[in-house]
C-alpha cells in the first residue's frame, strides 16, 4: 500500500498559543534522591502545528506531555491553555479543561471494552454534557470522517489496531479540543497504519487543532511542522 506525501502544512500562524509554558520545572523525589525531570524556560504550541517531541527514554517526554495535558502539576512554572492560566488547585476547572480543551490519544488506545465504537465516542460527549441524538450524530460524523463508520457497532476486541486507534482519535476529538496530545500512538501499529495515523494527525492540524506528539517513531517525522528533542529534561534541539 502506498500513500501520498504528507500534506503541506501552513506556516505557524500569528495567533494565541493553544498551550504555553514558562519557567517549567518538575522534580521527582527529595534531597539526595531528587531528580530533575524537566527544566524548560519556555515552550508554546500554536493552532495548526504538529509538534513532535523526541528524545531517548528518560529524557522527559512523558513528563512534558503530562504537564501540557494538565495531568501532572509542575513543581514550578506556569501553564496556559488558550491564553488562560491553569489553576491546579481547582479540580473542577481541571476537569472542565480535560473534557473540553484537550483530547488524549494513548499508546494503548484505552477504549472501553464493553462499549461499541460509537458508544466509546458518545461516552466522551456525555461527560461534557452532550447527550442523546446530538451525541450520537456527532459520534457518527467523527467515525465517518476517520474512515471507520462501517465499524460503528463493533467492540474494541473486534477492531484491528488501526481501527482502534482511529476510534480513539474520534473520542479525543469529540468535544472539539484546541489541543490534541498523542503519546507513542504508533507503538502498537504496523507501518501502513502508522503512516495512516500520521496523515490523520496532520489533517487535524490543518483543521486548526494543535497536535503534540511524543514518539520514538521516525516514520512520523515527515508529518511534523516542528520538532524538539529533549535530553535530561531540557530542550536540546529545535
Amino acid at each position: 500500500m502506498t500513500y501520498p506525501s504528507p500534506p503541506q502544512m501552513p506556516a505557524r500562524p500569528v495567533a494565541m498559543p493553544a498551550v504555553a509554558v514558562s519557567g517549567l520545572v518538575h522534580t521527582y523525589g527529595r534531597g539526595h534522591a531528587e531528580v530533575h525531570a524537566l527544566d524548560i524556560d519556555a515552550l508554546a504550541v500554536f493552532p495548526g502545528e504538529v509538534l513532535l517531541v523526541e528524545g531517548p527514554s528518560g529524557s522527559g517526554k512523558t513528563t512534558l506531555i503530562s504537564v501540557l495535558g494538565t495531568l501532572l502539576r509542575p513543581t514550578r512554572g506556569g501553564i496556559e491553555i488558550g491564553g488562560r492560566a491553569v489553576d491546579f488547585g481547582d479540580q473542577r476547572a481541571l476537569d472542565r479543561i480535560r473534557r473540553s480543551e484537550i483530547g488524549f490519544v494513548f499508546q494503548s488506545f484505552s477504549l472501553l471494552a464493553p462499549l461499541t465504537a460509537t458508544e466509546n465516542v458518545t461516552a466522551a460527549l456525555n461527560a461534557a454534557g452532550t447527550r442523546g441524538r446530538a451525541a450520537h450524530r456527532r459520534a457518527t460524523e467523527l467515525l465517518d470522517s476517520l474512515g471507520v463508520a462501517h465499524r460503528a457497532h463493533a467492540r474494541p476486541r473486534d477492531l484491528s489496531g488501526g481501527e482502534q486507534q482511529r476510534v480513539a482519535i474520534a473520542r479525543a476529538l469529540a468535544n472539539e479540543p484546541r489541543l490534541v496530545i498523542a503519546d507513542e500512538p504508533t507503538a502498537n501499529l504496523d507501518t501502513d497504519h502508522s503512516l495512516e495515523l500520521g496523515h490523520v494527525l496532520a489533517s487535524l492540524a490543518g483543521r486548526g487543532h494543535a497536535v503534540v506528539l511524543a514518539t520514538h517513531d521516525p516514520r512520523l517525522e515527515p508529518f511534523a511542522t516542528r520538532r524538539i528533542r529533549l535530553l535530561d529534561g531540557r530542550i536540546a534541539a529545535e
